[in-house]
């Protein structure tokens, strides 16, 4: 089984949010790797292969909208459904991200995990 376990590379600065979805998700079966920043994330793509990305919008240095441009730029990449993660409230970053290519995004402080992991899935078990 381990075989066919799906890959997601997970992206926040805040590390109770990561550490929170990444048990979450790890208990639904899915292999998660955690970037701390942007610049970690871009690095990780090359070597980790996600089937998924779950993306911060807002972190130091490297934001999350700057690595979506960076996915959705390369052709190795830009397959990879992204789902874009906020604390923001405010519209705007939300449509800026789907307008980048962002397949879909949540609200961290509105969503409960388990619509996480069901928004996730619908992703992946496509």
């Amino acid at each position: 089984m381990t075989m066919n376990k799906k890959r997601i590379l997970l992206v926040d600065d805040d590390l109770s949010i990561s550490d929170l979805y990444k048990e979450r998700l790890e208990m639904e079966g899915f292999e998660i790797i955690v970037a701390s920043n942007g610049s970690e994330a871009i690095k990780f793509l090359s070597t980790k292969n996600p089937d998924l990305i779950l993306l911060d919008i807002m972190m130091p240095q490297v934001g999350g909208l700057d690595v979506l441009d960076v996915i959705r730029s390369k052709e190795k990449y830009k397959n990879i459904p992204v789902i874009m993660l906020t604390a923001l409230i405010d519209e705007e970053p939300h449509k800026k991200s789907l307008t980048k290519g962002a397949d879909d995004y949540i609200i961290k402080t509105k969503t409960k995990a388990k619509e996480l992991v069901e928004k996730i899935k619908t992703f992946l078990l496509k």
